[in-house]
């Protein structure tokens, strides 16, 4: 899938949960109030989480989008007080149905997976599947997937 048929489905499926992802100009993006910006990309983006908005200007890999909308629909805490690692099997499932997991995996690269800051990067291929596995597991277990699909919790 081409990375604007992913940003659709991205917006699609904000709209559907009651939100948005907005692009929008850097002058706007600047003015935003109460935007929370994403500290681990070079990118412009950010959510507001009151209005479930996921902003962003100018060029954003889509599977960053997917990564603030779980900030925004996949977690009952704003930005700052967010478990990421909560969400990370609902990202996954995301991606999965966009057929981006190899883009999403390389992105996610250097993502701390626990208290010794070992990264996702680092697991062999073998264990990051026991991971992923073990996360989506975790998903299903608090609701944020059912039946393998993704939910709004929020």
């Amino acid at each position: 899938m081409t990375p604007e048929r992913c940003i659709a489905a991205l917006k699609a499926l904000a709209s559907k949960w009651g939100g948005s992802v907005q692009e929008v100009d850097e002058d706007t993006f600047d003015e935003i109030e109460d935007l929370e910006l994403a500290p681990f990309t070079g990118a412009r983006l950010g959510v507001v989480y009151a209005t479930k908005t996921v902003y962003y200007c100018g060029d954003v890999p889509w599977v960053d989008l997917v990564h603030e909308m779980g900030h925004v629909f996949a977690c009952n805490e704003t930005p700052e007080g967010s478990q990421e690692w909560d969400f990370f099997g609902w990202e996954y499932a995301i991606v999965r149905k966009l057929r981006g997991v190899k883009l999403w995996v390389r992105s996610n690269s250097g993502y701390i997976i626990n208290k010794d800051g070992d990264t996702f990067g680092e697991l062999s291929r073998s264990e990051r599947q026991a991971t992923l596995r073990e996360r989506v597991a975790h998903a299903h277990s608090t609701g944020l997937l059912k039946n393998g699909e993704p939910q709004a919790i929020r």
